[in-house]
């Protein structure tokens, strides 16, 4: 059985820009090689958060419209429920995140992930003492 794994936004958006940076290529390896035996999650707030960062990069809508279709054929999309909104609301005040970041925390730990890979977070901070958060980045150095 595969470990699930929960995916933030910001590294697909580094794997779909190609500004010549090295988190580009870092990005493409990690989401095609390091993952390769994982199920990845993401949630449709990924989704969303990943339309706005790539037309904030002045991504046109057809380009960002088949990337997100390539995700979603790619990857298991969790829907946001009640019970991850609640479960945010505990973890925010609990851990003291965004509330968006809770919401991802609450979506990753609802998923039954193992990993939640996100550069914006406390990288190796155990969540719930079954959600470890990586910074993808940070292993690649």
């Amino acid at each position: 059985m595969k470990d699930n794994v929960f995916i933030d936004t910001n590294i697909w958006v580094y794997a779909h820009i190609d500004d010549g940076k090295e988190k580009y290529t870092q990005a493409r390896i990690f989401l095609g090689e390091s993952l390769r035996e994982k199920h990845i999650i993401v949630s449709t707030q990924i989704l969303s958060e990943f339309y706005s960062a790539m037309t904030k990069n002045r991504v046109v809508h057809s380009e960002i419209s088949k990337n997100i279709i390539e995700i979603m054929q790619t990857v298991y999309v969790a829907p946001i429920g009640l019970a991850d909104i609640e479960r945010a609301l505990t973890l925010k005040e609990k851990y003291g995140y965004s509330w968006w970041d809770s919401l991802l925390l609450a979506s990753s730990l609802e998923a039954e992930c193992e990993i939640l890979y996100s550069e914006d977070m406390q990288d190796g901070q155990v969540i719930e003492e079954t959600l470890a958060i990586r910074n993808p980045f940070a292993l690649a150095n």
